[in-house]
C-alpha cells in the first residue's frame, strides 16, 4: 500500500508540471482553457524591456514621474511590470511612490492582442495606507517611438480618487 501511495503521488507531480509560456499570450490563453492553472507566464521575448526605465511628463501645471520595473508576480504566476510615481502640482505633492522598493499601487501588465505588444495595461489600486477593494482602475501604456503614452479612460476612474489627481491622458518620455 505504501508503494502505491508513493507512485500515485509522483505521477501526480508528473503531470502537474508547470508550463512556461510568454507573457503576451496570458490573455488568449486563459480564456476558456481548463489547464491555466499549470501555466507560468513568463517574458522570454523582453517585451516589457521597452516599458521599464525612468519616464517624466512637464507642462506649465504638473511635473509627473514614472519608475517602472519588471518583477515576478505570485500570485497570477507572470512576470509583470509595476510602476511607482510622483505626481507634484504647482508647489504641492500629491503623489509618491518612488521611495517604494517593490510593487505597490500600479502593477500588472497584461497584452489583449499578442500581435500588438507596444500596448499594456496595468491596474492602479487607490493609493492609500490600506488597499481599498474595488477603488482600481486600468491604465492603458502604449510605447511609441520612445514615448509612452499613459491613457485612463474616464469610465475606469468610477471610485478611484487617487488617479483623478492628475491628467487620464499623458506623453512620457525618457530623461
Amino acid at each position: 500500500m505504501k508503494y502505491l501511495a508513493i507512485i500515485f503521488l509522483l505521477n501526480c507531480r508528473l503531470f502537474s508540471q508547470e508550463i512556461i509560456m510568454p507573457v503576451e499570450r496570458k490573455i488568449k490563453l486563459s480564456y476558456n482553457n481548463p489547464n491555466y492553472e499549470n501555466y507560468v507566464f513568463k517574458d522570454i521575448n523582453n517585451v516589457f524591456e521597452k516599458f521599464t526605465g525612468k519616464w517624466n511628463f512637464r507642462d506649465n501645471l504638473y511635473n509627473i514621474d514614472l519608475e517602472i520595473f519588471k518583477h515576478f508576480d505570485k500570485d497570477n504566476r507572470q512576470d509583470a511590470i509595476y510602476v511607482n510615481i510622483r505626481v507634484i502640482k504647482g508647489n504641492d505633492t500629491l503623489i509618491n511612490t518612488l521611495p517604494f522598493a517593490k510593487e505597490n499601487y500600479i502593477t500588472g501588465g497584461v497584452f489583449e492582442n499578442e500581435k500588438n505588444l507596444t500596448k499594456t495595461t496595468v491596474f492602479f489600486s487607490e493609493i492609500n495606507e490600506l488597499w481599498i477593494c474595488g477603488h482600481y482602475c486600468s491604465v492603458d501604456l502604449t510605447y511609441n517611438n520612445n514615448e509612452l503614452i499613459w491613457d485612463i479612460e474616464d469610465k475606469k476612474l468610477l471610485f478611484n480618487k487617487t488617479a483623478r489627481l492628475f491628467p487620464n491622458h499623458i506623453k512620457f518620455i525618457k530623461p
